[in-house]
């Protein structure tokens, strides 16, 4: 399989299920700051929710009882 970043030079990577800034930084990943989109839909709206999408296999796990 061929690594992204050696067939495509002039292209970065995204920072798929990495968790720290200085990493993403280090490693050379894309970031974008959504800092300031984040502020502009707040002020749009009183209430704002964001769902994120659930994997293909989430339901099928069986419930937890607590």
């Amino acid at each position: 399989m061929n690594n992204p970043s050696t067939s495509y030079p002039d292209r970065r990577r995204y920072p798929v299920g990495i968790q720290t800034f200085s990493e993403i930084i280090e490693k050379g990943y894309v970031y974008i700051d959504k800092t300031d989109l984040m502020w502009r839909m707040q002020q749009m709206s009183k209430y704002i929710f964001l769902s994120r999408p659930r994997p293909t296999w989430w339901s099928s796990c069986p419930t937890r009882s607590t």
